[in-house]
């Protein structure tokens, strides 16, 4: 698989291959979480616009307009009614609209009708407005993979960038995905933040099924918040107001809640044992306090009180027993060797490279020469040399560029050693 991207925030170009871990490699504002992100809400995208199938979008229609006949006031309804405009049916709309030459012009001519309205009010007009734009979405969609995938990349990139994701001072941005060369292939442009529908191109073919994307594993003790909290989406469709988390964050609380629906007994994968022997112990769901718990030599311990450094393997461990990440499921993992020991970096960095080994695919990002050099050496361990990938963010004029140094991991050592050279030499200062 690769990822090519341009002018996306701090990232001036990046083409990264993804044959298995692929570690991206900077200092902290180097861009290197904008490469998972946005490959995150690509695949995420592209996953959620196959689930949403047609009978959900006729649904969906249906639903809006709906909503924008039962708001109609009855001067518009009668003089919409007497043109046609709006007739009694709501179903003879939706016939109208589907055998119109033009869904713009037959949209536009309902708006042109409201706002010729004496009668409606500075509100009403924004909600009849909201109705015709959100019905509008739904036939592009209905008409057209590509519009679909469009708006629903669209709503990630709100999400997961807060609708800011363009490099300053460019003329756009633009990206591509690819599975393995002369198979399924997307590929999209945006500018001024907006995703160009018309530059969707997307292939038929088999693509990954979901996206993992871990930022911390502190989240596992603040399921129940996270899990409460709404994503941009849900934000803009709900009635109460609740506290707003990136999509990857309520995607990740959801995959962990899922340990509720395992069963003690279950077969569990090697690599989830030997999870289990580094942190001795494992995270379960305890029904009788409807949480998760970390078990260990007998005992029952809450999240909260559990060592950061258990969690990142617990989340691991979790992701696996709830077949989150297998080898259509990818997993992104951002500065995976944070709250971890040097040595137990080292010891994640080798279940990282045993689970690439097992065909799960990986992409980390790191700041930190004991777990880069951890992945280097398990990779070699394990004869997985060939399957990973190394980039460095090197700054050129304010943005930066992922570099390919797979065949000089030094310029990556050199580089992370930089800030602990500069203060070695005590003596001057004496």
């Amino acid at each position: 698989m690769r990822f090519v991207l341009k002018n996306i925030n701090k990232v001036q170009e990046a083409d990264i291959l993804l044959k298995g871990l692929t570690v991206i490699a900077g200092e902290n504002d180097s861009g290197k979480s904008t490469v998972g992100k946005l490959l995150f809400s690509t695949i995420k995208a592209l996953a959620d616009t196959d689930v949403r199938t047609d009978a959900k979008r006729d649904a969906l229609l249906q639903k809006h307009v709906h909503s924008l006949f039962s708001r109609l006031p009855w001067s518009l309804w009668n003089k919409g009614r007497s043109s046609n405009l709006f007739p009694l049916n709501p179903d003879d709309f939706v016939k109208g609209m589907q055998q119109a030459s033009s869904l713009k012009d037959f949209l536009q001519l309902r708006i042109e009708a409201i706002d010729a309205d004496e009668k409606v009010t500075p509100r009403l007009r924004s909600l009849l407005l909201s109705d015709i734009e959100n019905i509008r979405i739904c036939m592009e969609e209905s008409q057209n993979r590509s519009a679909a995938l469009a708006t629903e990349i669209q709503y990630f990139i709100e999400s997961e960038f807060m609708n800011k994701i363009c490099s300053y001072h460019t003329e756009g941005s633009c990206v591509k995905f690819c599975m393995d060369e002369g198979e399924a292939e997307l590929s999209y442009s945006i500018r001024d933040d907006q995703v160009l529908k018309e530059t969707v191109q997307v292939s038929d073919g088999e693509y990954l099924q979901d996206a993992t994307y871990v930022e911390s594993p502190l989240y596992v003790h603040l399921l129940d918040t996270l899990l409460f909290a709404s994503t941009y989406r849900e934000m803009e469709q709900g009635k109460f107001f609740r506290s707003m988390v990136p999509i990857h964050i309520k995607d990740l609380a959801s995959k962990l809640d899922m340990m509720k629906f395992t069963l003690s007994g279950q077969k569990r994968l090697p690599i989830a044992e030997e999870v289990q022997d580094v942190v001795g112990g494992h995270f379960s769901y305890d029904a009788q306090s409807r949480s998760l718990c970390f078990s260990k030599d007998g005992l029952s311990f809450s999240p909260i009180n559990i060592a950061s450094g258990i969690k990142s393997f617990g989340v691991i461990q979790m992701l696996l027993d709830t077949n989150a990440i297998n080898g259509n499921k990818i997993l992104i993992w951002d500065e995976p060797e944070n709250h971890l020991h040097p040595r137990w970096q080292i010891e994640f960095a080798k279940v990282l490279v045993q689970l690439a080994q097992s065909g799960i695919p990986i992409v980390i990002s790191s700041h930190s020469p004991y777990f880069i050099q951890g992945v280097r050496y398990f990779s070699v361990k394990y004869r997985m040399e060939k399957f990973v990938n190394y980039y460095l963010a090197n700054p050129s004029g304010g943005l930066v560029s992922m570099e390919n140094v797979s065949s000089d991991l030094n310029r990556i050592f050199v580089k992370l050693a930089e800030p602990l050279n500069e203060i070695m030499n005590v003596d001057e200062l004496r």
